[in-house]
């Protein structure tokens, strides 16, 4: 609560504050946005970013690193509102996007392909969903280390959500 708190202090700083960059007011939407999913608050989320991303929609240029920002934090929060299939949908238009800029973190590229697997285990197309999970799993080793808590933790929850899918069958 805490962060929600202090992330929506700044952004309605930045609302008063008439010479705020369009840019900067996204990234704080999205950081208001993330502390909200977190604190279950995923319908607020999801207003915000779709807020955000009407912003990036009207500008002349949108830098892809920011609407890949805001489609994988949407993607996001639409799998915590049990939209699965639009989730997956946010996920592979971020994938494909991020696969696009040269510079782009593996991390943020394994966090798609792994919300793309947990899509596809929910949907019990476990083959593929594997692929997807291996490949991010690949990516999280080689951009985090195999002992970052982070890849440990996303690796957990992906064989979680495949044996509770598997067991559905």
């Amino acid at each position: 609560m805490l962060a929600e708190n202090y992330h929506q202090k700044v952004l309605n700083e930045m609302w008063e504050g008439s010479s705020v960059s369009p840019d900067w007011l996204v990234i704080q939407m999205n950081n208001l946005a993330s502390a909200k999913n977190l604190n279950n608050k995923s319908d607020e989320a999801r207003v915000l970013l779709t807020q955000a991303y009407e912003i990036l929609s009207t500008k002349e240029q949108s830098d892809d690193g920011d609407i890949v920002l805001i489609e994988s934090n949407l993607a996001r929060t639409e799998e915590l509102l049990e939209n699965y299939e639009r989730s997956e949908l946010l996920y592979r238009s971020s994938l494909e996007r991020k696969l696009k800029i040269e510079d782009a973190r593996l991390s943020f590229i394994a966090a798609d392909l792994a919300g793309i697997a947990r899509m596809l285990a929910r949907k019990n197309k476990m083959d593929e969903a594997m692929g997807f999970h291996l490949k991010a799993k690949d990516m999280y080793a080689k951009s985090l280390g195999v002992n970052s808590l982070q890849w440990q933790r996303r690796v957990k929850l992906f064989e979680a959500i495949m044996n509770t899918q598997g067991n559905n069958k």
